[in-house]
């Protein structure tokens, strides 16, 4: 076999030898491959985040305690076993508690036969673009290469609930040292450092300024998304959320909706809707509210006009959300003039049509490379 190729399997194999050293290796590879479909399945649970990750530790020690004569004919067999754990450890804890939660709320079902195989794919593609993405906050951001996942989440997820959030200093180390004991705790001094390190108020930014297809298209139609309020009181009919719809989160080009709806708007009234949506987009109003956010660290300026932040965007927006040049042009280009950095056409037609972004994402790589072989 080659264990390149199919690591996977390779981990199944370790796990299932007869000699501990060899099925802790194993193991490992099988936790890391694991996680992210446990914190999906304990997601639905209703569980506290602390109780969730209470239990993905019991998870781990129950499948480790079971590791004798375990042996798994497929991929689909590892995924039927760790998922009926997986209930037997919810029905388990729920069962010691005296909360509102029945039994019955709690999505149990198995994985389905015709599924069963296919689990594994959808988690190496979703682990391949976890790697492109944090690959590109390395590249555009400047995140540390070195900085494990854990340790970035933390940081961030503190900032976020501390300067974006307003949570007192105290609430934000209660809540992010009510976690697991494996992370140390945070203090106000980690909070106070974290909020002024120039890749982390990039990050945050960036998280708020990527908006989705279909929230956006939410939020151009009903002036509706987490305490951001359309300035005036404009409404739409039907047809013209319909062909809004058909634009923002279908991502349709204007000739094909004018060949959609030709019996209700000409190209031209088309063109007219699709510029006062573009003209109620909230970038703006959100790189003047994370300068507000940011003003006391006195570090949101320099970092929001920062070329590397738009062209996480513009990746972002090129590489997940497949939009046009232009489409690219009308989500950033604004709020990046308000920040005092110019995009223009020509500069994305460089960046995607002729590599430039993709290249610096070799670069990236390269580094990442050299920096392991030393």
């Amino acid at each position: 076999m080659d264990h390149s190729q199919e690591p996977f399997k390779y981990a199944l194999e370790q796990f299932s030898h007869a000699d501990d050293e060899v099925r802790s290796v194993g193991f490992s590879a099988l936790v890391a491959r694991s996680r992210k479909y446990l914190n999906a399945r304990l997601s639905r649970s209703g569980l506290s985040d602390a109780d969730q990750e209470d239990l993905l530790q019991e998870i781990f020690h129950r499948v480790w305690r079971a590791r004798e004569n375990r042996t798994f004919a497929t991929e689909g067999s590892w995924w039927r076993w760790i998922n009926t754990i997986t209930r037997n450890c919810i029905i388990d804890h729920l069962r010691t508690r005296t909360g509102s939660t029945w039994l019955d709320e709690v999505d149990f079902s198995e994985i389905p036969d015709d599924e069963v195989d296919q689990v594994d794919e959808l988690l190496e593609v979703m682990e391949q673009r976890r790697e492109l993405y944090r690959l590109a906050d390395e590249a555009f951001l400047d995140v540390p290469t070195e900085l494990t996942d854990r340790e970035l989440d933390r940081m961030v997820m503190a900032v976020k609930l501390l300067v974006l959030d307003k949570v007192p200093w105290y609430e934000v180390c209660r809540i992010m040292n009510g976690g697991s004991s494996e992370d140390r705790q945070v203090t106000r001094y980690d909070l106070d450092h974290w909020s002024s390190i120039p890749f982390i108020v990039r990050i945050l930014a960036f998280g708020e300024l990527h908006w989705e297809n279909e929230r956006l298209f939410i939020y151009v139609a009903t002036g509706q998304d987490e305490g951001l309020t359309v300035r005036d009181g404009l409404t739409w009919d039907p047809d013209e959320v319909l062909a809004i719809q058909m634009r923002i989160q279908r991502t349709m080009l204007i000739d094909q909706i004018s060949q959609r709806m030709s019996d209700r708007f000409t190209k031209s009234e088309l063109s007219a809707l699709f510029d006062r949506c573009a003209e109620r987009f909230p970038f703006i109003e959100i790189v003047r509210r994370l300068n507000r956010d940011f003003d006391r660290q006195k570090s949101a300026e320099e970092q929001l006009s920062s070329p590397g932040l738009w062209r996480r965007l513009i990746f972002q927006y090129h590489a997940q959300n497949e939009l046009t040049h232009r489409d690219i042009y009308d989500r950033t280009q604004p709020a990046a003039r308000e920040t005092g950095y110019e995009i223009t056409m020509g500069m994305l037609n460089v960046g995607l049509s002729n590599g430039r972004l993709f290249k610096k994402l070799s670069d990236q790589l390269e580094r990442r490379g050299n920096s392991h072989a030393c």
